[in-house]
């Protein structure tokens, strides 16, 4: 009985809100979503990126235009094109082509399958 009275008490109460007559003075005091509004229309400030390509690292640097130049440092060959900034590249150094090998422990190629 308590639960159905509670239940009674509060959609009376929702009703009331929708019942009075509501000016559009007043619904902008009241509601504070609408009064803030004119932050929200502001324009965001957001940071400015500056995009840059990286080096691609390959096995094989290859010229990829007539501007295209090679460059060796540090152990490295470097394809670096003033005019595409997408062409830059570099090698492997020895250490990284050790790591990206895998060692084949047993191949076999015959007509006849062993299984």
């Amino acid at each position: 009985m308590n639960f159905l009275a509670n239940t009674l008490r509060q959609s009376l109460a929702r009703s009331s809100l929708y019942l009075r007559p509501i000016g559009i003075n007043s619904l902008i005091r009241e509601d504070p979503a609408l009064r803030t509004t004119n932050v929200f229309l502001q324009p965001a400030q957001l940071p400015t990126l500056t995009l840059v390509s990286g080096f691609k690292v390959r096995f094989a640097v290859k010229r990829r235009c007539k501007d295209c130049y090679m460059v060796v440092r540090d152990g490295r060959m470097y394809n670096i094109c003033p005019t595409h900034r997408r062409h830059k590249q570099m090698s492997f150094t020895p250490s990284q082509k050790t790591l990206n090998t895998k060692n084949i422990t047993w191949a076999g190629q015959s007509k006849i399958r062993p299984w």
